[in-house]
């Protein structure tokens, strides 16, 4: 903003820009303040992140690809299993948004327990890292001031491993292979 003063601006003039001006900051301001107590209620809990309204899936299945992620009361269910488990196997149906459900679930992990590191098991290990891409997906598709930290940028030769956090308490997701005749 152009603080001179013109020769013919009364100095109320002036005066009415600058406070326009404080408003302006206020108002920025208040959004941030905003911006931040969401982000800590969200990160805070797993439902409130993955049915918060701000978390989009990738559902080749669907028109358009990019939906929000639905908010159902078996998808509920399973995100509450998930919290009270340490450790969970279950067979799963198709198309009833299981994998991307646990997949937002890992990334809430992630971001919210420094240090972490969630293994992300399938037949094929490219199953696994596509498997790991709708985590990415996610992340990518969140505004950006609910983005959390990333350690390292995403790239082609490390699509295996999807690191959050900084680099002192860095969390990994990682893709495993786990048919027969894999390696361990």
């Amino acid at each position: 903003m152009d603080m001179t003063i013109p020769k013919n601006e009364p100095l109320s003039g002036l005066l009415d820009r600058l406070s326009l001006s404080g408003r302006r900051m206020r108002q920025y301001q208040i959004v941030q303040a905003g911006r931040e107590l969401i982000r800590k209620q969200v990160w805070a809990d797993p439902m409130k992140f993955i049915f918060s309204g701000y978390v989009y899936t990738k559902d080749p299945h669907h028109t358009p690809v990019k939906r929000l992620m639905p908010d159902k009361p078996y998808l509920r269910d399973l995100v509450t299993l998930f919290w009270k488990t340490k450790r969970l196997a279950m067979e799963k149906s198709r198309q009833v948004m299981w994998s991307n459900t646990a997949l937002l679930y890992a990334y809430w992990l992630a971001v919210s327990t420094p240090g972490a590191e969630i293994f992300i098991r399938s037949q094929q290990k490219e199953e696994a890292i596509s498997l790991i891409d709708r985590a990415r997906y996610a992340h990518i598709n969140l505004p950006s001031w609910l983005q959390p930290e990333l350690p390292v940028p995403v790239d082609a030769q490390h699509r295996a491993v999807f690191r959050v956090g900084n680099v002192e308490h860095e969390s990994k997701i990682m893709a495993l292979a786990s048919g027969p005749h894999k390696i361990r």
